[in-house]
C-alpha cells in the first residue's frame, strides 16, 4: 500500500499536482506503525525486513506518507473488502469519501 501511494504521488507530481502534505495510511497494527516510524534495531526477529523498514522510515521522515492508527472497528477500508449495509457501512463509506 505504501509503495502504491509513493508511485501515485509521483504520477501526480509529473502531472503538475504536487502533494503538499503527507498521504495518510490508516491501519490498526501498532507493531507495524512503530517499526515503520522509529525502529531502533533492538528487535532481532525482523532483521530480514530491514530494507523495507528502512524504506518506510525514510518515507515517513520525508513526510511522503503518514501512518495513522485507527481501531479495527473504525477502519474504513473494510468497505472495500467486506459486504456491508446499514448505518455502520454508510458511516465508513462517508469517511472513505472524506465527508467525515
Amino acid at each position: 500500500m505504501a509503495k502504491d501511494t509513493v508511485f501515485y504521488r509521483g504520477v501526480l507530481t509529473e502531472l503538475g499536482q504536487k502533494q503538499l502534505h503527507p498521504t495518510p495510511l490508516y491501519g490498526d497494527n501498532d507493531a507495524t506503525r512503530r517499526l515503520a516510524t522509529h525502529y531502533d534495531g533492538s528487535h532481532k526477529r525482523v532483521r530480514y525486513m530491514l530494507p523495507k523498514i528502512n524504506w518506510l522510515m525514510e518515507q515517513t521522515k520525508a513526510e511522503v506518507i503518514k501512518l495513522v492508527r485507527l481501531a479495527t472497528h473504525e477502519l474504513h477500508v473494510d468497505i472495500g473488502t467486506k459486504n456491508g449495509r446499514g448505518p455502520e457501512f454508510h458511516r465508513k463509506q462517508a469517511r472513505t469519501m472524506g465527508q467525515l
